[in-house]
């Protein structure tokens, strides 16, 4: 069975450097092939459809992508540029079943609000909404084979291009939400150490802090925090708060503060 680890990085995306060793030496690790695309050329004129966050089409190469290795590979790790993998962290192909489409629900946490935007977009432009916030994934970091290449098809992703399903803030995630659902795929729900999207202080005005009942104030506070102390060799390790087996500095932190703090878990020995 052929597996590989892929990411994409296109653009200017300063933290790649530091964050694709982690994600290179993960791939060598669990004896899976690596590649990273900082380029993908694809006939934009194919998929004429709309694309949320200025038209970039760089979200739906990341679905192309996939679909092309899905020629080569049976089973696939996808991470976005922005993970930071931990020297620790298990063999994904082991934790998620072959038939089973992996990926983390987000949907759980109050602070995210993705799936709210998601929704929205269903009922401004009266589709039929099959998702809803307990069962709403982020895509940054996916565990998938062969038997969903059906999700990555041209048929079903112009189909729901131009039913909508990439025109809002989350284009690849809104549209793979739905077709997983639609699709019947069955979904294994990773634990968020395995897509840890925010880090933060231990405590925070005297309250002992969860990633997974942060108040959007709490989370505010610790995503627009420049001082990055609070991640350290302590705050790291499996049972406290900063723990996870991969991280992803997603776009709530600013550039500077996404290339600092995956710096600082590169400093930490967190990855390799």
């Amino acid at each position: 069975m052929k597996k590989l680890v892929l990411t994409i990085s296109i653009g200017d995306r300063p933290w790649f450097e530091h964050s694709s060793k982690s994600i290179r030496l993960y791939a060598e690790k669990i004896g899976a092939d690596y590649k990273e695309l900082t380029k993908f050329d694809f006939d934009t004129s194919k998929y004429d459809f709309k694309i949320g966050r200025g038209n970039n089409k760089s979200y739906l190469a990341k679905i192309l992508a996939i679909q092309n290795e899905l020629l080569t590979y049976d089973r696939i790790i996808f991470l976005d540029d922005t993970c930071v993998v931990a020297r620790d962290c298990p063999d994904l192909f082991n934790v998620v079943p072959y038939n089973f489409f992996g990926a983390h629900n987000e949907g759980i946490l109050d602070w995210v609000l993705a799936d709210q935007q998601t929704i929205q977009l269903y009922e401004d432009n009266n589709l039929p909404n099959l998702i809803n916030s307990q069962t709403y994934f982020n895509s940054g970091v996916m565990v998938l084979s062969r038997a969903h290449a059906r999700v990555f098809s041209d048929e079903y992703i112009i189909k729901l291009g131009k039913a909508g399903h990439f025109n809002n803030g989350y284009v690849d995630q809104t549209y793979l939400n739905f077709a997983i659902k639609v699709l019947s795929i069955p979904y294994f729900a990773l634990p968020c150490e395995f897509n840890k999207m925010l880090l933060n202080h231990e405590t925070w005005r005297g309250k002992s802090l969860s990633y997974q009942t942060f108040t959007s104030e709490e989370s505010k506070v610790a995503m627009l925090s420049k001082k990055i102390l609070h991640i350290n060799q302590e705050t790291i390790k499996p049972g406290r708060i900063n723990h996870a087996f991969i991280y992803h500095i997603t776009s709530a932190h600013d550039t500077e503060m996404r290339i600092n703090v995956i710096k600082k878990l590169c400093d930490l020995t967190v990855s390799w």
